[in-house]
């Protein structure tokens, strides 16, 4: 994943601060799901919150991210993997 995000950031379609690892997280909150909603909002929410992740990290101008980008090491820590 890290190609890829280098790679967005290289052609200018993905903000500069943010790592491969901010979108590991990103993608597992997304994908979790939403428990205890309707039906209808159950199965929507993936793809919705998904395009609106997607949108938010287009390279143009925002509001800047607070903290750092999550790296490989901050993921190993959290998986209790020894760094």
């Amino acid at each position: 994943m890290d190609g890829l995000v280098r790679g967005a950031q290289a052609n200018g379609s993905l903000r500069p601060d943010v790592s491969s690892g901010d979108l590991g997280v990103i993608l597992s909150l997304v994908l979790q799901g939403v428990h205890g909603a309707p039906d209808d909002i159950r199965h929507e929410a993936p793809a919705r919150y998904l395009t609106l992740m997607l949108d938010g990290l287009q390279a143009r101008p925002g509001t800047p991210l607070p903290g750092r980008p999550v790296t490989a090491a901050d993921i190993a820590m959290v998986r209790g993997v020894p760094g």
